[in-house]
């Protein structure tokens, strides 16, 4: 446990800058960017982020993210949408708020990493 403890608070600054990246890059349509900082794929027919090995998992509408405030709700051991209990991904949520009006509301996106602290998926958390 203190193994883990140590990983997760050493790369807390490089998870959140990662994310925070990510959304800046598919905020301004950057896409060759995302691909080679982070081998990320955006497929603009499907409006979906792509990463070999998690196919299928979705982000909704992931390029208008950058318009909401991004808050981190929780940095954890584990893969909440394969195994809890694997130790081989650290999941850090946020919330992205909705403030426009009569749409107001909160929704979370959880960003995967491997212990080597690169981004192995990004996934809906709601």
């Amino acid at each position: 446990m203190r193994e883990d403890f140590s990983v997760m608070v050493g790369g807390l600054q490089t998870f959140d800058h990662t994310a925070r990246n990510i959304i800046s890059l598919l905020g301004s349509g950057d896409f060759n960017e995302l691909k080679e900082q982070y081998n990320v794929d955006y497929n603009a027919s499907l409006d979906r982020l792509e990463f070999e090995g998690y196919e299928g998992f979705e982000v909704n509408n992931p390029t208008s993210l950058f318009r909401y405030p991004m808050r981190l709700i929780y940095i954890a051991p584990g893969d909440p949408i394969l195994d809890t209990s694997s130790r081989d991904v650290i999941s850090v949520c946020y919330y992205f708020y909705n403030r426009t009006p009569g749409e107001e509301g909160k929704f979370s996106i959880i960003f995967g990493f491997n212990k080597d602290r690169t981004i192995r998926f990004i996934a809906n958390g709601d």
